[in-house]
């Protein structure tokens, strides 16, 4: 259990905790801002803006490198920028889930094999898969397009994850994901939620719409499968979340910038 130091009153959009989400969802330094359980729950109302700091980073990365190297290259480095900057948080979370949900046959199965440190075949082929294709999607898009859309992935993947996380149950009681749903209030939630919609609109205008859409049913598709097949979510599920809402986000911005192009 995450709890440092005594809590001192914060609002769930205090500046401090922008730096408590920074620790949690990235790898930059920031110290240790942490002081209570309740810091970790209402970090969330920061969510999005880490996401779109984060996608922002990436997408300048992509954005020089393109400018010099082929796009799958360029996008190739663009993908790493954000697992480095992510400390391939939400890719372990998307291994973890994949052989847990897949490769055990009853929710106590699951967690303990989601539990293992060692990566199956299920997780394998997950990673493989989503890096092939945020990889691939990001290919197709333009320098300028493909540095607007990382940034909307990553802010509104993190947006609806923060709402998929309302009112869930943790798995198990001794996880990271216990201590986060535990404490997370509405409030943080939705202000990540708003926050994140709002970006969205500006970098995508009329298609925020499906955009947000498409987000949304990938984080729930995930809530529901744990949910059902877990009892609750985990740490590594909410890593699925963010993860899978990324890809689905980047996929529908492709399919859309392709569709306007026919």
């Amino acid at each position: 259990m995450i709890a440092h130091r005594p809590a001192m009153m914060a609002t769930p959009v205090h500046p401090r905790l922008f730096l408590v989400a920074l620790q949690l969802l990235t790898r930059l330094p920031v110290g240790d801002p942490m002081e209570s359980d309740r810091d970790v729950a209402d970090s969330v109302a920061w969510y999005a803006v880490v996401g779109a700091l984060v996608g922002g980073l990436s997408g300048f990365v992509w954005w020089m490198a393109a400018l010099a190297l082929p796009t799958r290259a360029a996008a190739v480095l663009a993908v790493g920028a954000t697992v480095m900057l992510t400390g391939a948080l939400h890719e372990d979370g998307l291994a973890d889930t994949a052989d847990g949900l897949f490769g055990g046959r009853t929710p106590t199965d699951r967690l303990r094999i989601m539990k293992d440190s060692a990566t199956g075949a299920y997780g394998v082929l997950a990673l493989v898969l989503i890096v092939l294709l945020r990889v691939n999607l990001l290919a197709a898009l333009s320098p300028v397009a493909g540095a607007a859309a990382l940034v909307v992935a990553g802010s509104l993947s993190r947006g609806v994850t923060a709402i998929a996380m309302l009112n869930a149950v943790p798995a198990r009681r001794d996880g990271s994901g216990a201590v986060l749903l535990d404490h997370l209030r509405p409030g943080p939630a939705i202000a990540a939620g708003v926050t994140a919609v709002v970006a969205t609109s500006l970098f995508a205008g009329l298609e925020a719409i499906p955009v947000v859409l498409a987000a949304g049913a990938a984080a729930f598709a995930v809530r529901v499968s744990a949910v059902r097949r877990l009892g609750g979510l985990t740490g590594d599920t909410i890593g699925a979340m963010i993860l899978l809402s990324d890809a689905a986000v980047l996929s529908l911005l492709v399919a859309l910038e392709v569709g306007a192009g026919l």
